[in-house]
């Protein structure tokens, strides 16, 4: 994995998936597609810097032209900072409402099983 993505590094596979369905929200239905097909090709696979890689090159080369603030920022700088912001997010959401986790993969589930139908 490229030297430049310290944060991604630093992060297990399970927090950077969920960190990619964070993300979804502001992809298009083409690209959520490709989203849920990735994550399907990652969940198979056994190694995780294999899936930590492969989710990575599709939020890098993909997902992040969705996103505006990434195009201003950089995607390696935007990807560095935005994740240790949801990261903190997540822990602050862990240890006093679960119910965000809930919320946030019931929407994902949602919005995945829409687009399968």
């Amino acid at each position: 994995m490229k030297s430049n993505f310290r944060e991604v590094n630093k992060t297990d596979y399970s927090t950077f998936r969920l960190y990619a369905v964070h993300l979804s929200r502001a992809l298009d239905n083409e690209k959520f597609d490709r989203l849920v097909h990735t994550l399907n090709v990652c969940d198979k696979m056994k190694e995780e810097k294999e899936k930590k890689t492969r989710l990575l090159n599709f939020l890098y080369h993909v997902a992040l032209w969705d996103v505006e603030d990434a195009k201003e920022l950089g995607f390696v700088e935007f990807l560095q900072k935005d994740l240790i912001e949801v990261k903190r997010l997540f822990d602050y959401m862990e240890k006093n409402n679960k119910e965000y986790f809930n919320t946030l993969m019931r929407n994902y589930n949602e919005r995945k099983e829409s687009r399968l139908c």
